[in-house]
């Protein structure tokens, strides 16, 4: 005996209104029109319907209860027909129905497609406002530069100090504002140690740094140090026999210090 309330998929105390919900939403769900004509959902469809017509019917209902009570609780047999009920087997009970479920909806190629293209136009997005960012900020760099120089020409110290310090803002690894800055902190601002700095990411950020960046940084670690009078009078008289480079870098053995001594080195080799 099908099982109206599971094909429904309501309880069987539910009230008129809860079936009737039920019901238009399954008769929607497997309506033959809305699946061109395919036999499982119009089987469906019907069994929905004859389930509405009987539980809807209140008359039809009360006698559809009881056909259902006795049809899974069946009467005692007594006497004589009870032992001969006891000696035969007993039919086995069939299992209900389970309720029929809807097959999970398959997702198409042009759906793959359209979620592939989503996500490349998404990488590609994202990329390109990379790029553009590394650029407006290159540009920018390039820009505060040329405005430094020009601060710098008319012996405007500061703010040509200014403009670099924020042409490296936008682009941290632009050597010319480095260098810059590092020749205007050393000549103009007397600040060694910050030139010393400005030289050193000048030089790393140059794929193939010139020897005056290497000279001006052993200038500026020189000026760091405080040169004994003694070693005035040497560097006076090699001044006049050998080029000024050769002198810092005698200077810088003098004084046993690495950096000077590396950067003085790599001097040495562009003049002898």
């Amino acid at each position: 005996m099908e099982n109206y309330y599971e094909t429904l998929g309501v309880k069987n105390t539910a009230s008129f209104e809860e079936i009737k919900a039920a019901y238009k939403s399954l008769a929607k769900k497997y309506h033959p029109d809305k699946h061109q004509g395919d036999k499982y959902y119009e089987d469906l469809f019907k069994k929905v319907n004859a389930a509405y017509q009987t539980l809807s019917d209140p008359q039809k209902r009360r006698l559809y209860d009881l056909k259902q009570h006795y049809y899974y609780n069946p009467p005692q047999k007594s006497g004589k027909a009870q032992g001969d009920s006891a000696s035969k087997p007993r039919a086995s009970r069939q299992p209900r129905p389970k309720p029929a479920t809807t097959p999970e909806p398959k997702v198409s190629n042009k759906e793959i497609r359209i979620y592939l293209y989503t996500g490349l136009a998404l990488m590609l997005l994202v990329v390109c406002s990379v790029l553009f960012y590394h650029y407006m900020n290159n540009k920018m760099a390039a820009k505060t530069h040329e405005e430094a120089v020009q601060f710098e020409k008319n012996g405007e110290w500061l703010k040509a100090l200014e403009s670099y310090t924020e042409s490296i803002s936008f682009d941290e690894s632009y050597a010319p504002a480095f260098q810059k800055r590092a020749l205007l902190r050393l000549h103009m601002l007397g600040d060694y140690r910050g030139a010393v700095l400005d030289l050193t990411k000048a030089i790393d950020n140059t794929e193939n740094p010139s020897w005056d960046l290497f000279y001006e940084r052993g200038k500026a670690n020189i000026k760091i140090k405080k040169i004994p009078r003694h070693w005035k009078i040497l560097t006076n008289q090699l001044e006049k026999i050998l080029p000024k480079t050769a002198v810092i870098y005698t200077g810088a053995k003098f004084y046993n210090t690495p950096k000077e001594i590396a950067d003085l080195h790599i001097l040495i080799t562009y003049f002898f």
